[in-house]
């Protein structure tokens, strides 16, 4: 019941001398600890769009191996198509006018060389030639936004990898910052397992970093030697 002394004690008297013997001495004791965690790849990639519309269709499924560039999912893109074809039509009337101001300026140069007009004439085509310029080059740049809208309906991968989750299917409406596939690298797998807060006096970043351990696969059944890499000094809050 309380704390005994180290000492040493006779055999109770009537009983016969132990067969065999064991020295007790104090050694140190390997304490285990295991952490629960996920396979994942270093590597990995979020899809999502830079633009609202439909999805019209998803040409992977989860596991499939893709290419860099390769075409993972195509959004709706009549409305931008119809933007680019505006974009267009202002721009051929814009350049029209430009030509227009340009041949007009050329022939009020011509004129006020042979003292034929007046230099507030040519200040006025002058005038007219820079705002077609300014008209032209606007109506270019909105050509060119029109048709960077209409390449974002198309969404590719950004990586040579597996597709690790499809999150979209035909008919879901998509929008910026909303994951649709999960592209990552199986080429560079790792063990991320969080540490429980007890644990935390005994984790040193310095120190851990570089050992081996041994981690247990379920889906493997198997135990293999696992090195660790990284220590987050952080941990999650949930």
């Amino acid at each position: 019941t309380g704390k005994i002394e180290p000492k040493k004690l006779d055999a109770p008297a009537g009983l016969p001398a132990p067969a065999t013997t064991l020295r007790v001495t104090e050694e140190p004791r390997t304490v285990r600890h295991e952490a629960v965690g996920t396979v994942r790849s270093r590597v990995r990639a979020s899809v999502a769009p830079q633009i609202t519309g439909q999805v019209i269709e998803v040409t992977v499924e989860a596991g499939d191996a893709v290419s860099k560039g390769q075409v993972l999912v195509r959004l709706s893109s009549q409305e931008y198509q119809a933007r680019l074809e505006q974009a267009r039509s202002s721009l051929v009337a814009a350049l029209a006018g430009r030509e227009r101001t340009d041949a007009a300026l050329t022939r009020a140069r011509r004129l006020f060389d042979q003292n034929a007009t007046t230099a507030e004439l040519l200040e006025r085509v002058e005038a007219e030639k820079k705002q077609s310029d300014a008209a032209a080059e606007a109506a270019d740049q909105k050509v060119k936004e029109a048709e960077a809208f209409l390449q974002y309906t198309t969404l590719e991968s950004p990586m040579q990898g597996v597709v690790a989750d499809r999150l979209a299917d035909p008919g879901d409406l998509a929008y910026p910052g909303k994951a649709l596939i999960i592209v990552h690298s199986p080429a560079d797998l790792r063990l991320e397992a969080p540490v429980r807060e007890g644990l935390i006096g005994r984790v040193n970043r310095q120190r851990d970093e570089g050992r081996d351990v041994e981690v247990y696969l379920t889906a493997l059944e198997a135990t293999v030697r696992g090195r660790i890499t990284e220590v987050l000094p952080s941990a999650d809050p949930v």
